[in-house]
């Protein structure tokens, strides 16, 4: 609705994350050393001198970008610590009621969006001139990828797969009342329309991985009557898309076919056999390719991202050909032009091992707790942390270590003993879901 602001609004994030900072270190909240928040803290110490080496040899550089760039890789990894440090059990669960909540509009809207063509102000905003219009590249035929609230398909991908995540911990909760049923079958619709029209098929996989986990979550939990209770919900809510869907959204389902068909087939003759699934192993390995000819400070932060193309200034950076630049769309092919083989490298191993202990943590939890919650919010950090787009688009940036805030939160109440104030003994059952929030010790160790 606001073109002309769109660059200024989207930093609008970014003085509410200083003043959380400001907030947790005035009220002694800040987070206690983790080996992974030193470790993000040290990269970001030394890509400062990494800028001004960048500055002397680059053909081309831009502090704005730059900066731009310093800030997409590291001023939210705090973020995620003092989130886990802060949330309690009450804040997940209203973080998860607003989202079935807003997940209602958001349905409506994208039904709207999903009718309209690219041309229509609802997808293409309200913009007068090009440089101002948001560019939809559509499904197929005259369809449209829907993208909600967001300007680009990553940002609702990101709420999709959250929403999904939520829908299935609230249908598969051990105590499901606490959420009222006209909610949870009106939010279950609200996300499959946004899950069916999205015409992404990063989404539908994505999703798809987030079953599969509540299922091996299920299995985990101990237990054979809640196993088998658990392990239902998800297969109940698949099979009741499956009849649906088709009846409901035939376009959308003909123009997702022919969008699967058509990218498959063009992505074989490049990746060989197996379509998406071997473009993203592809991007696992495509970032090494890139190595040999990146010199060793590397290029300049930000390069690799969105902005760059913004400002019009990719284009004047003198990379090694046309395959450097393709390497910038993978994630990890953009760490090592940004920052170098060497610290590019450290960066992703970095990513790989925070990834790789939230897991473990998330696993733990749910087999303490025969909860699925800490697994199905892996479901979703775990791609994103591993090889997602955080350093490269501004909403999967916040999501992503928003959400690992929220999954190191959950862990960790879920594994805390819970107080027995009756007895001021320690049980050791997770009570993280329930409300009730942790007594605070007294001074004097009272409870």
């Amino acid at each position: 609705m606001f073109p002309q602001a769109g660059r200024v609004l989207f930093f609008i994030r970014d003085p509410l994350v200083l003043l959380a900072y400001a907030v947790a270190f005035r009220n002694r909240m800040v987070p206690s050393r983790t080996p992974f928040l030193t470790a993000g803290i040290l990269l970001a110490l030394i890509s400062v001198p990494l800028l001004f080496l960048q500055y002397e040899f680059a053909p081309v550089f831009d502090w704005p970008l730059a900066l731009y760039g310093f800030r997409n890789y590291f001023l939210y990894i705090p973020l995620a610590f003092v989130v886990a440090g802060s949330f309690e059990a009450q804040d997940v669960s209203r973080l998860m009621r607003w989202t079935l909540w807003f997940s209602l509009p958001i349905a409506v809207l994208v039904y709207f969006q999903f009718l309209s063509p690219a041309s229509a102000p609802i997808n293409r905003g309200m913009g007068q001139t090009a440089d101002l219009q948001y560019v939809n590249a559509g499904v197929a035929g005259n369809i449209v990828r829907t993208w909600g609230t967001f300007t680009s398909s990553p940002g609702q991908a990101a709420f999709i797969v959250t929403s999904v995540g939520m829908v299935l911990n609230a249908w598969m909760r051990p105590n499901p009342r606490r959420t009222k049923r006209s909610l949870l079958f009106a939010a279950t619709a609200a996300v499959a329309t946004c899950l069916v029209l999205c015409g992404s098929r990063g989404v539908v996989v994505w999703c798809g991985l987030v079953f599969g986990v509540a299922l091996v979550a299920a299995l985990m939990c101990a237990g054979k009557e809640l196993a088998l209770r658990l392990l239902l919900m998800p297969v109940v809510l698949v099979v009741a898309g499956a009849l649906v869907v088709p009846t409901a959204f035939p376009r959308a389902v003909d123009s997702f076919g022919e969008r699967w068909r058509g990218a498959g087939e063009a992505e074989s003759v490049t990746y060989g056999a197996g379509g998406v699934f071997a473009r993203a192993a592809y991007d696992l390995v495509s970032f090494t390719s890139l190595i040999p000819d990146t010199p060793l400070e590397g290029y300049q932060l930000g390069i690799g991202g969105n902005a760059a193309d913004i400002l019009g200034l990719r284009n004047r950076i003198l990379l090694v050909g046309r395959d450097q630049v393709a390497g910038a769309e993978s994630d990890w092919g953009r760490q090592i032009l940004e920052l170098g083989p060497t610290l590019g490298v450290v960066f992703i191993l970095f990513r790989v091992a925070f990834v790789m202990a939230l897991g473990i943590e998330a696993i733990r939890a749910t087999r303490r707790s025969r909860q699925p919650l800490p697994m199905l919010l892996f479901a979703f950090v775990g791609v994103l942390l591993f090889n997602g787009q955080i350093t490269g688009h501004g909403s999967l940036n916040g999501y992503g270590w928003l959400f690992a805030g929220i999954l190191m939160a959950v862990s960790k109440g879920l594994q805390r003993p819970r107080i027995d104030t009756r007895g001021c003994e320690a049980v050791s059952r997770g009570g993280f879901v329930g409300q009730t929030a942790q007594p605070r010790l007294a001074r004097n160790g009272n409870i």
